[in-house]
């Protein structure tokens, strides 16, 4: 972020969205301990066997489980961006606060309180 002398603030970067499923990888995780746990207590000819019958329970669950999934589609771009914004005379430059949190930017930009005028008597001569 920047603020240059003309009051406008710039906030630019790099953009990326990762998509990660840790439900998966623990299924998938579950199922390779499993498989070399059987294959080490078999012999060869019964690791074929029960590697193809793990195949086809493996994709059983699979479809199983995608039923009971719920999915959301989601946009992303990936990239530079920069943005400006041009402040009004009356924001706080010096307590300008931002934060990132769960990949959103919340800036707080709050306003300088303006004295209010006060009433005068002036006397008539």
């Amino acid at each position: 972020m920047e603020l240059n002398e003309d009051r406008i603030l710039t906030i630019s970067g790099e953009r990326e969205s990762i998509y990660d499923n840790n439900e998966e990888k623990e299924q998938n995780e579950e199922k390779q301990e499993k498989g070399k746990e059987e294959n080490t207590e078999e012999s060869t000819e019964n690791m074929e066997t029960e590697e193809e019958n793990t195949t086809t329970t493996t994709t059983e669950e699979n479809k199983k489980n995608n039923e009971n999934r719920k999915y959301s589609m989601i946009e992303c771009s990936y990239g530079k961006f920069s943005r400006s914004y041009t402040l009004p005379e009356d924001a706080n430059l010096d307590g300008i606060q931002a934060k990132m949190e769960n990949g959103v930017l919340e800036v707080v930009i709050n306003k300088v309180e303006t004295p209010k005028l006060q009433n005068r008597c002036i006397q008539i001569q």
